[in-house]
């Protein structure tokens, strides 16, 4: 399951572009998160952004002769983050279409999914890796789901080409859960006679659940609209160790926490600007004592 220092390092890549302490600055207590008296539960470390964080182990003749100008890269805006035994995983909606691997234990950065073929990646949006390594990135061009084993290698990916449409996945146990926000045409319940063809496109701000192994459809949780069990403009999918799906609910400024049935467990949040009220919230998260970051 991907790690609960997802948030952590979502922070850390978006400080990238305004800098922060070098390596050598000693971190103090100025670095966490919140400030005393209240108890601290985030700190911060350093920031990611690409390729020139390793250019400092590059040997020296590759400065001379320039070589590294060929593989420098810089996260333009980075969406999803997850992490595993020292790797850590970026999608970048908007620089090179492909999954940005920062190897910390070997100090190297490449990107995983560039080459042509089946494990090609059109535009990854989000990434999730199990607790065995596994990487799920859901592609929005491909309308797919791709899967990376352990060492890189593609696997499978789940879907046809406009099945549905995924910007979050997430797996449990032998299913995998995929946040659907494809639009279906549907035809106005009172046509009109000057337009009789007429019809309104609704998202769909569903949770696709499938089988891993098969990949067949075996139920969908959520619906679109404003009710409890409803979504309106879903934006992120997130799952926590006991199996808790959490969904933000971005234009019901709420976050959704549901079972892997559909029943609704608890929601909280609502429009403003106050402490605990959300305004254009984007992603969710949970750690492994059950806190959730928004």
């Amino acid at each position: 399951m991907t790690r609960p220092l997802v948030v952590l390092l979502s922070a850390l890549v978006l400080t990238a572009c305004s800098g922060g302490p070098s390596e050598r600055e000693e971190i103090t207590d100025a670095y966490f998160f919140p400030a005393p008296p209240d108890a601290a539960r985030i700190q911060y470390l350093t920031s990611l952004n690409g390729s020139r964080d390793f250019d400092a182990d590059r040997p020296l003749l590759d400065y001379v002769l320039g070589s590294e100008d060929k593989s420098r890269y810089a996260i333009a805006k980075p969406f999803s983050v997850a992490s595993w035994k020292g790797r850590v995983y970026v999608t970048d909606s908007f620089g090179a279409q492909g999954l940005n691997v920062f190897d910390l234990e070997n100090k190297r950065f490449y990107i995983l999914g560039q080459a042509e073929g089946p494990g090609q990646l059109k535009k990854p949006i989000h990434v999730f890796v199990d607790e065995d390594g596994y990487k799920y990135v859901s592609d929005r061009v491909r309308q797919q789901v791709l899967v990376y084993g352990p060492d890189d290698a593609y696997l499978r990916s789940y879907g046809q080409r406009g099945a549905f449409l995924p910007i979050a996945c997430v797996t449990y146990g032998s299913e995998v859960f995929i946040l659907d926000v494809k639009k279906d045409k549907v035809t106005d319940a009172e046509p009109d006679p000057d337009d009789p063809d007429a019809y309104t496109e609704v998202r769909r701000d569903q949770i696709l659940v499938l089988d891993k192994e098969t990949g067949e459809p075996l139920r969908r949780l959520g619906q679109h609209g404003g009710g409890r069990d409803g979504f309106s403009f879903a934006g992120f999918l997130t799952i926590d160790r006991l199996g808790f799906l959490y969904v933000s609910d971005v234009m019901n400024y709420r976050v959704v926490k549901m079972d892997r049935e559909g029943r609704v467990h608890s929601e909280f949040g609502r429009q403003g600007d106050r402490a605990g009220n959300f305004a254009h919230m984007k992603a969710v998260a949970v750690d492994q004592r059950g806190l959730v970051y928004v």
